[in-house]
């Protein structure tokens, strides 16, 4: 399965002293300013404002050494007491140190000595299509500072905050941009993580492959990429179209196909992936869904002894988060297409034996164990870590991460147990990142439906998914057709009809309302929960007639979202219809009548 390990996340920032051999680091206090200033290319200047005190009468400092870690600093300028003097500079594929040799030591209790370095690098910015991710290093042995401030400053450009980690101490406009302070307390834990944007944009091209092996003719379905609370799908086309569209209980989007016998059929979506930085409402999911939720399925054993008794003492979910981030380590060497799904139990029992489904499964085992409506998204995450992206080249690995239901939001919520583990700790509880495409969604059942990735047909090898990051363009504005049937010939009292509504944009319409408007009183006919992309859904109603049109109305609009239709009232017709069936009995009548007069005058 695919994990996550980033060198733009583990970058770390290590000042150290440069002392004689009697000197230890508590014979002085450093006080440390750090300010990054970003551009709107993503440069950084960086300035370290340092003053060292010395607490001993017998210590001597010497020097200080900057280790900069990921990180390749130009234009170095460092000054010791408002003059400029030369570092010293060594460098590693990994490392690189900025050694400063004073020019005179600082002996004597209460000295101080001031110096500054100033640096530029892009290291700390990473800009990924709509979206900048900044990362300020994490100090190394903070215990060495009395005090250490870091003042973040984001130009405008950059966009809306999605989020940061962790919070700043103080936030603040500043001329062009947005000033965050931090002090020491608040980076006893970590750096500072931020990104900004309010979304990012993949294109999506899946292929599928099915096959019918039976003589007979037989129905098949493969599932496509769905709407969730984080991302928002554009249907650009499927080729072949399929025979029709349904979204199961889980919101997966399914598309329906017919084999001819011993058929095989290559299936292609293009499309794009709208992921949010932070989760919207979608669709409330019914209770009985929730409930379906928290049952036990093969992989998710909520009734086994052991996951009780840590459900019923863990209780939340973020507490179930991190008992599965602090108990299982990830086994690099399963990371293939290969791989075995273990499930929830013997994850526990095979803890540094763990893939992302084994993370999942058992953060979603514990939590249903807790009555926390729980399910697994499987789909694409965008990653760089080499070890597994070669897969990539030639197959299909996919990642897997779960979500739980919060009842105070109204919304689901995605968490990456993997994740945070693989990345030496960023935080994916309280934050998620718009690297995750979701292609499947596994609350009812634990395995199916199956995601993009897995129709390989004949071929096991062949790759199958193909996600890049893209642009948006010019935003697809929601549309649906209407058409209509009047389903009887004679209308005498109603009229029954018939109306196919076909959503013709390229996003997923929710709640959409069919209104009856008969001579502008508008009433609700239907309303359509989910209406996907080029999905087409009928109605069948009728209107009141009466009487040689009586109670027909003069005008019958149906209206759907911003397409209105009007169904044809063609009073005139209507009447003759009815006299028509109302004359044409009589007169059979009477032409019998006459008949049988004209026959007994004959007789007689």
């Amino acid at each position: 399965m695919h994990r996550k390990i980033i060198s733009f996340f583990t970058t770390f920032v290590f000042l150290s002293l440069i002392t004689t051999t009697i000197t230890r680091a508590s014979d002085f206090e450093t006080d440390a300013h750090v300010s990054y200033a970003i551009n709107e290319d993503g440069m950084t200047v960086v300035k370290y404002d340092i003053t060292v005190e010395n607490t001993s009468e017998k210590a001597l400092q010497k020097g200080y050494d900057l280790i900069l870690s990921h990180s390749t600093p130009s234009d170095i300028v460092v000054t010791e007491d408002n003059k400029p003097i030369t570092p010293e500079l060594k460098g590693t594929d990994s490392e690189t140190h900025i050694i400063i040799h004073f020019e005179k030591q600082i002996n004597g209790e209460g000295n101080k000595k001031s110096f500054s370095i100033r640096f530029v690098t892009d290291s700390f910015v990473k800009k990924s299509g709509d979206i900048r991710e900044v990362l300020i290093p994490k100090l190394l042995r903070p215990e060495n500072f009395r005090v250490y401030d870091v003042v973040l400053t984001i130009p405008n450009s950059f966009g809306e905050e999605a989020y940061i980690t962790p919070k700043a101490h103080t936030v603040s406009e500043e001329g062009s941009g947005k000033k965050y302070t931090f002090t020491k307390s608040d980076l006893l834990e970590s750096g500072v993580q931020a990104t900004f944007g309010k979304f990012q944009v993949y294109d999506l091209n899946l292929m599928y492959h099915l096959k019918n092996d039976s003589w007979k003719f037989t129905d098949s379905e493969i599932a496509l990429p769905p709407d969730t609370a984080l991302q928002k799908i554009y249907f650009d086309n499927l080729l072949p179209e399929a025979k029709s569209l349904s979204v199961d209980e889980d919101g997966n989007w399914i598309a329906h196909f017919s084999l001819w016998p011993k058929e095989e059929k290559d299936i292609t979506f293009k499309g794009k992936a709208l992921v949010f930085a932070n989760p919207r409402r979608l669709l409330a999911p019914h209770v009985s869904s929730l409930l379906s939720n928290t049952k036990e399925t093969q992989y998710w054993q909520t009734n086994d002894p052991e996951i009780q008794t840590l459900a019923q003492k863990l209780k939340t979910p973020e507490a179930i988060y991190r008992y599965v981030v602090s108990t299982l380590s990830y086994n690099y060497d399963r990371a293939n297409p290969e791989f075995k799904r273990l499930g929830a139990v013997t994850a526990l029992k095979e803890p540094t034996n763990a893939t992302c489904m084994e993370f999942t499964d058992l953060f979603i085992a514990l939590s249903r164990a807790a009555g926390i409506p729980t399910r697994e998204v499987e789909g694409f995450a965008q990653s760089e870590n080499p070890k597994v992206q070669p897969l990539s080249l030639y197959a299909d690995v996919l990642h897997s991460w779960p979500e739980y239901w919060d009842s105070a939001l109204e919304t689901w919520l995605s968490v990456d147990p993997t994740w945070e583990k693989t990345t030496g700790g960023q935080d994916y509880f309280n934050t998620f990142d718009m690297k995750h495409v979701a292609f499947v969604i596994h609350g009812e059942d634990d395995t199916v439906p199956y995601p993009a990735g897995a129709y390989k047909g004949l071929s096991k090898t062949k790759k199958d998914v193909y996600v890049s990051i893209s642009k948006l363009g010019s935003e697809d504005t929601p549309h649906t057709n209407l058409s209509y049937k009047r389903n009887n010939l004679i209308p005498f009292y109603s009229n029954a009809w018939t109306v196919t509504i076909t959503n013709t944009s390229k996003v997923a319409l929710y709640n959409q309302d069919i209104v009856l408007i008969e001579d502008q009183v508008p009433s609700t006919v239907s309303t359509l929960e989910t209406l996907l992309p080029h999905q087409v859904k009928t109605l069948s109603f009728t209107t009141s007639v009466g009487l040689l049109g009586k109670n027909l109305s003069h005008r019958i609009i149906i209206q759907s979202g911003n397409t209105t239709m009007v169904l044809p009232q063609e009073r005139l017709l209507v009447i003759l219809l009815q006299l028509l069936a109302i004359l044409i009995p009589f007169g059979m009548i009477g032409f019998i009548g006459w008949r049988i007069y004209l026959s007994r005058r004959v007789h007689l």
